[in-house]
Formats: structure tokens, sequence, C-alpha cells
């Protein structure tokens, strides 16, 4: 198993990545890398903290699919 810190520098690859090249494919790689870091036993949060990740998750999963992300927001 990975340690924390490796998953997190890896996460921070990722992020770089995707902020140079946005793909969903990129988007993907984030959201494996998330999946891990928040499964892993020396990850410690409390409940607001885990809540903001599942927030932050979700937001990485739209990215993650495939064709245009469709927000209203966006759209204002």
């Amino acid at each position: 198993m990975k340690s924390i810190d490796h998953l997190r520098a890896e996460l921070r690859a990722h992020l770089l990545s995707y902020g140079r090249s946005p793909s969903a494919a990129a988007a993907t790689h984030v959201v494996h890398c998330l999946e891990r870091l928040v499964l892993h036993p020396d990850f410690h949060a409390d409940l607001g903290e885990r809540c903001i990740c599942k927030q932050i998750l979700t937001f990485w999963r739209l990215l993650a699919e495939p064709g245009p992300v469709q927000c209203a927001a966006w759209h204002e």
C-alpha cells in the first residue's frame, strides 16, 4: 500500500496534469487518486472534512464523465 504522502504527491501531479490538459481521462485519474486517499487507513478527517471530500469527489466524477460538462451556474 502506498503511503498517504505518496498519494498526496500523486494527487498533486494529477491535478497539475488536468490543469495543463483537461480531459475526462485526466479527471478519472484524479478521482481514483482521491478515492485511494480517503480510504487510506492513515487518512484522518472529522465529519465536516469527510463531507467536503465527498463533495470534491462528486465534482471530479462529473468532470470524469465523457462529453461536455453542463452546469447551470456556469451559464448565468
